[in-house]
């Protein structure tokens, strides 16, 4: 079974549902944690790391009660923990503006690492920080990387030299 985290979607469905035990349904191959997606952006469309999309799968949604709130739709389309294959990425769907103005990436930034208003206050997050950052702005400074749907930030990979990083394509083991 695969586990996605905290996929922002429209706010306003997180009060009309409460959590849910996810080992319940043994039906079910992919649990999504539903935050904020933008209104443009079906949760059906969600492409996961392997490439495949979230349509294919029989899913189940949970409605957590977190702390975000939609400015960060302002930056990203979705934002999603997600696990597969055992490895924990955070999901980003950056809108245009965040992939093609240094200024808009590193607000973006700070509204996402935001301990009010993103994801500063996860321990995911926060504990590994200096890591994702920086797998932050080698996908914005890679072509190649900067033009994926999604940008997949791993808290377990290692710091590196920025330049390091960039030559692996942001992908480094």
């Amino acid at each position: 079974m695969k586990y996605i985290k905290n996929i922002f979607v429209m706010l306003f469905f997180i009060s009309l549902a409460s959590p849910v035990n996810a080992l319940e349904n043994e039906n079910v191959d992919v649990i999504v944690e539903v935050v904020y997606l933008d209104q443009n952006t079906s949760i059906d469309d969600l492409v996961l790391d392997d490439g495949s999309i979230l349509s294919e799968y029989n899913y189940q949604i949970i409605y957590p009660k977190l702390r975000i709130n939609t400015t960060i739709g302002i930056y990203f389309n979705s934002v999603a923990w997600i696990t597969r294959d055992g490895l924990l990425s955070l999901s980003l769907y950056p809108k245009t503006t965040v992939r093609n103005s240094i200024t808009t990436k590193e607000t973006a930034w700070n509204v996402l690492s935001n301990t009010n208003v993103g994801f500063g206050y996860d321990l995911r997050f926060s504990s590994n920080k200096a890591t994702l950052k920086q797998q932050y702005d080698c996908h914005f400074f890679v072509p190649i990387a900067n033009v994926k749907t999604y940008w997949n930030l791993e808290p377990s990979k290692p710091y590196t030299n920025l330049i390091t990083l960039m030559l692996t394509g942001c992908n480094n083991k």
